[in-house]
């Protein structure tokens, strides 16, 4: 008879710690189309909680598998290991496959109900998309994550994919105010992206990664996020000009952080270990804050722009 999962496994396979990376860019989503006039039904955010739980278990179960390796070659060079499921026999192997698999219907399943509550095809066109970005990252033939490109996979999936299925939750398509942010806030989630392989970058070069950190070097990967930081903010500055209120607070935002993050990747040698833990720190609080600005903005546009007028 099988066991019931424990509270410990269960943790490791949801991780909803980890939910914020992903409810940010939906929740923008769905302010974006409240900006916009749109109405969500209650049956459509049931379906868009339902998303997200498995879309969690689908990344999250999905890298776990095929990290396995490049997280032994990872724990031999900690210290002070950190904890790994299936290192430590938390969860088995059938067990985490079983979860992605799950996590594969269970976001096939929120997409298809939410076109039948909005009406739309976006929401199942946008699930299975959400489902590509997981296999085309990490899964041969594809296997970006090791053979190169899975920064822009990830910046693709949480920069775009999410923030358009969440607006359809209200039966909206991409409102103005999203599509004309959808450049900047792709561009910060790259720099998060990038960001997330800094301290592995040794580790992932031993198990034949090929992240921008193991190819260019941790040090030049981080200049190059904080860069690409800028870049966002002076887009959103740019947008902002076509009288967007939302495109105004992302700038403001992402302007605030720029200062912090280009210090911080200046002054890092690809080394330190207090310099990485600030250059992943300002680049966390750029994406962060590029989606709680963005998720504000859009609900507020319609205020804003009427009180401008």
């Amino acid at each position: 008879m099988p066991t019931l999962p424990t509270n410990q496994a269960l943790d490791a396979i949801l991780r909803p710690r980890a939910w914020p990376k992903l409810a940010l860019p939906l929740a923008a989503g769905v302010a974006a189309a409240l900006g916009a006039g749109y109405a969500p039904r209650l049956e459509g955010l049931a379906c868009l909680a339902l998303f997200l739980v498995g879309d969690a278990m689908l990344i999250f179960a999905a890298n776990d598998l095929v990290d396995e390796k490049a997280d032994r070659a990872r724990r031999a060079l900690e210290a002070h290991p950190t904890p790994k499921a299936l290192l430590d026999g938390v969860v088995t192997r059938r067990a985490m496959a079983t979860a992605a698999l799950l996590g594969v219907m269970i976001v096939l399943t929120a997409g298809q109900a939410l076109s039948t509550v909005t009406g739309q095809r976006a929401p199942t066109a946008l699930a299975m998309a959400a489902i590509a970005c997981v296999v085309v990252y990490e899964f041969a033939p594809f296997r970006l994550n090791y053979r190169g490109g899975g920064e822009l996979v990830e910046a693709l999936g949480v920069g775009v994919v999410l923030p358009l299925f969440g607006a359809s939750v209200c039966g909206a398509g991409a409102p103005r105010a999203l599509a004309l942010l959808l450049a900047p806030l792709m561009a910060v989630s790259l720099a998060g992206a990038v960001g997330s392989t800094l301290a592995d970058a040794k580790a992932d070069a031993g198990a034949g990664k090929r992240t921008f950190a193991v190819r260019f070097g941790a040090a030049a990967a981080a200049r190059a996020a904080a860069i690409t930081v800028t870049v966002a903010s002076f887009v959103a500055l740019a947008v902002s000009l076509l009288g967007r209120p939302s495109a105004a607070l992302v700038a403001i935002a992402l302007g605030a952080m720029t200062g912090p993050v280009v210090r911080a990747a200046r002054g890092w040698d690809g080394e330190s270990a207090a310099g990485l833990a600030a250059v992943k720190g300002a680049l966390r609080g750029s994406v962060q804050a590029a989606w709680i600005a963005a998720t504000l903005g859009f609900a507020l546009d319609r205020v804003l722009l009427q009180v401008i007028a």
